[in-house]
């Protein structure tokens, strides 16, 4: 299953293929700043890519930390258009977004 993911996941938005140690280190570096933001009675629970992050701790603001968080740490300014929670439902939808505004 961890490899359905993988490849699943190795095509950004815009069709280009990532490498999967890329992957891997994008979504180490997204769950690393979603942890950094989660209430202490979610710290020992593991975030999966796909897992809700509002169910894993995230409320409004922390959300808004995590969007300002990932512009900073990917060097990408987040279009207004994308500023939509949609892409900030979990660490899978946040990477698409990183992989995406990276390529453009």
């Amino acid at each position: 299953m961890a490899n359905e993911e993988a490849t699943e996941f190795e095509m950004d938005a815009s069709g280009s293929v990532v490498g999967l140690e890329d992957v891997r280190d994008l979504t180490d570096r997204i769950v690393r700043l979603v942890s950094e933001l989660r209430p202490l009675q979610f710290e020992q629970r593991p975030i999966g890519v796909d897992d809700d992050l509002r169910t894993a701790g995230l409320n409004s603001l922390a959300t808004v930390k995590l969007m300002m968080n990932v512009e900073v740490a990917f060097d990408i300014a987040i279009p207004n258009e994308d500023l939509h929670p949609d892409n900030f439902r979990s660490v899978r939808a946040v990477a698409m977004l990183v992989s995406r505004l990276a390529v453009a």
